[in-house]
């Protein structure tokens, strides 16, 4: 009678083939988690500003989170309904502004002077600063929130343009770090959510 012999040699293959997958899969996770925080590492940042009273606003030297809004004051409907919507989220919780700075960075540094924002925000919740600057200090800040700004001109008026933009809020930790954004639909509903967690009715 014939004992039997395993095939070592199958079992070896066996056993180096699962190896190999297990490796592979270990470096696809991998990349895929690096890509996926280096994705939210790109975003946002800290910024240095002209408010509204023509003074330097350095975002580092705020401790506190940040909610950051970017349009321009010659918007026809957009950004002065979403305006609208986080004055009305901070005209509820009125002490929101000690836990979270509402911000609102113009795209147009052409237009948008401090005197403008200052005019501009008075239809608004006053805690909302107005940041400006001149164009190199606007496109660094683009480039870090990953704005699309495109200028579209007036086909009877050569002096006039309107700016198609991004139009998302973004929330920063004290450290200007990004924590997530909201979008303009249902702004109201999830930031009051999230302001609930505050504790500041």
């Amino acid at each position: 009678m014939q004992r039997f012999r395993p095939n070592i040699t199958k079992y070896f293959i066996l056993i180096i083939t699962i190896l190999v997958f297990i490796f592979v899969v270990n470096i696809f996770t991998e990349k895929t988690l690096n890509i996926s925080q280096n994705q939210v590492s790109v975003i946002g940042g800290s910024f240095v500003l002209i408010d509204s009273e023509k003074k330097i606003f350095n975002s580092k030297d705020l401790n506190k989170k940040k909610i950051v809004y970017f349009g321009y004051t010659f918007c026809p409907d957009v950004c002065p309904l979403d305006l609208a919507k986080l004055s009305e989220v901070y005209n509820k919780f009125t002490k929101l502004k000690e836990s979270i700075q509402p911000i609102f960075i113009s795209l147009d540094p052409v237009r948008d002077r401090p005197k403008v924002l200052e005019s501009y925000l008075e239809n608004f919740n006053p805690n909302i600063i107005g940041l400006t600057g001149n164009e190199e200090d606007i496109n660094k800040i683009i480039k870090k929130f990953k704005i699309y700004r495109n200028f579209v001109e007036s086909d009877d008026d050569d002096d006039y343009y309107t700016i198609d933009h991004t139009s998302l809020f973004y929330l920063l930790d004290s450290n200007d770090k990004y924590l997530t954004h909201f979008g303009r639909k249902n702004f109201i509903e999830e930031f009051t959510e999230f302001a609930k967690d505050f504790n500041v009715n």
